[in-house]
């Protein structure tokens, strides 16, 4: 016989699939060779587009919208550049 969770027992409980989460990309920071000071910048601008504008995929990131741009700056979805470029 299965072994039954303390949620089910539990009155008006429903079990929910878990979505996968998504945390911020510490190993691609970590591994990140440019200028860090230039990416911190990048992210707080994403994050700011992001909190305004809203995106699909923040939910995947626990509503977290700095762990969202730094993993779409790390994984080149979103390009940045320095104003002196």
């Amino acid at each position: 016989m299965a072994r039954r969770g303390w949620l089910e027992h539990l009155p008006n409980s429903r079990i929910i699939p878990a979505m996968k989460e998504k945390s911020m990309p510490i190993t691609k920071v970590l591994d990140y060779q440019e200028n860090i000071y230039e990416l911190t910048n990048a992210v707080i601008k994403r994050s700011n587009q992001v909190t305004k504008t809203g995106s699909e995929e923040l939910e995947t990131y626990q509503n977290k919208p700095i762990s969202l741009s730094m993993d779409e700056i790390l994984s080149k979805k979103v390009l940045f550049r320095n104003k002196q470029s």
